[in-house]
């Protein structure tokens, strides 16, 4: 399953400082209780948000990057739904289900205090397709598939930690968008995760810093000049937050090249403290300069159905190098 227009939680791995502001009670941090990297900044991040030690979640996942939705269900889920059942003042609904053939009655939280999940270095970012083989054959027999893959981002998953049952195969609207009546709890899911425990280290010190002394630098917007066709709603987003910023008097700078920014671009002088740009499955242009970096504490949004696909890879898609 993954939860359509869930792409903007990408900006949350740099976002977390703000997010925790409004008090660390509000947050679950998961850890994978294998990996001691995993284990020390889960713990490390606790300490530095003033998170309550009990709000640290240790779970021994089977592989650091993929597992299955069985281990998902049997590990992850009810750890997290029993966990939210003792901590921030859980409301509950009953609603009918189907079990072994019987109608019974099953609980789900439908409200909690507890609003994010941070997921630690180590800690899984996908969830297999569990129809891979069956799949497979039929697209050597070329039948339409139509959408009945079941893999998803791990991110995804949690997000509908508190919930009993939901379709698996394809997507589903997000229920926060759609305000959708009786929808159990939605938790926004974050991460703390790059190339190296080294690196996520010192962008959550940096976040830190930023936090203490502020962001300098200007915003860089990169939209591709779109009027026309299906892409036309993304160029918009970006050119509304240009708009945005030149209403509050931002500096920025807007390109509208159809390519990403590209080698000879120059860069503001004072630093880049925000990017938004789009549409490139890895980064290209101004990206591969050494000669260059954002500034500290700057928040980097690259609109990509893939962008986090592989978020340690350091060269390729577009969290990792980010």
């Amino acid at each position: 399953m993954m939860v359509f227009r869930s792409l903007f939680s990408l900006a949350f791995l740099f976002l977390l400082p703000v997010l925790v502001r409004s008090g660390g009670e509000e947050v679950l941090v998961l850890v994978n209780s294998r990996i001691p990297e995993s284990l020390r900044l889960g713990r490390l991040y606790q300490e530095l948000r003033g998170i309550p030690p009990s709000h640290v979640l240790a779970l021994p996942f089977s592989n650091a990057k993929e597992i299955s939705h069985g281990e998902f269900d049997r590990t992850v889920r009810p750890r997290i739904q029993k966990w939210m059942g003792t901590h921030g003042n859980p409301q509950w609904q009953e609603l009918p289900m189907l079990e072994g053939g019987r109608r019974v009655l099953s609980r789900e939280i439908r409200s909690s205090s507890i609003r994010y999940v941070v997921s630690t270095w180590g800690v899984p970012y996908g969830v297999g397709d569990s129809k891979g083989n069956v799949l497979r054959k039929l697209e050597r027999t070329q039948q339409p598939l139509g959408d009945q893959r079941d893999q998803a981002s791990f991110d995804s998953e949690v997000s509908l930690a508190c919930w009993k049952a939901y379709p698996r195969e394809g997507g589903i609207s997000n229920p926060i968008l759609q305000t959708r009546p009786g929808a159990a709890h939605v938790l926004m899911a974050t991460r703390l995760d790059g190339p190296s425990p080294a690196l996520v280290e010192l962008r959550l010190r940096e976040g830190l810093q930023a936090e203490a002394h502020g962001v300098k630098g200007s915003a860089v917007v990169d939209a591709q000049g779109i009027s026309k066709g299906g892409y036309a709603m993304g160029d918009r987003w970006l050119m509304n937050s240009a708009q945005q910023f030149q209403t509050r008097g931002l500096a920025y700078v807007l390109d509208q090249e159809p390519t990403v920014l590209s080698t000879d671009t120059v860069l503001p002088a004072t630093g880049v403290s925000l990017y938004l740009g789009w549409y490139s499955q890895h980064p290209e242009g101004l990206f591969l300069r050494d000669d260059w970096t954002f500034s500290t504490g700057a928040i980097a949004v690259h609109l990509h159905s893939f962008a986090g696909h592989r978020p340690r890879d350091a060269d390729r898609f577009w969290l990792g190098p980010l």
